[in-house]
């Protein structure tokens, strides 16, 4: 399970920046980059989440 959660923060690494080189920069608004914003936190979002339970697995495994 720890594999599966390392690989899917790896696969959020490569998400995030492709959000970041899909973003509308000469237009920043709501409007035009919605669906990138959406992704962008979305996926930040899971990667954070797969870096606190890897982190409560070690903790609950010293124990």
């Amino acid at each position: 399970m720890r594999k599966l959660r390392i690989v899917l923060f790896i696969i959020s690494i490569v998400l995030l920046t492709f959000y970041l080189f899909d973003l509308d920069y000469s237009n920043l608004n709501w409007s035009n980059n919605k669906g990138t914003y959406l992704g962008f936190v979305s996926t930040a979002c899971l990667g954070f989440a797969m870096i606190i339970s890897n982190h409560h697995d070690r903790k609950r495994a010293q124990k």
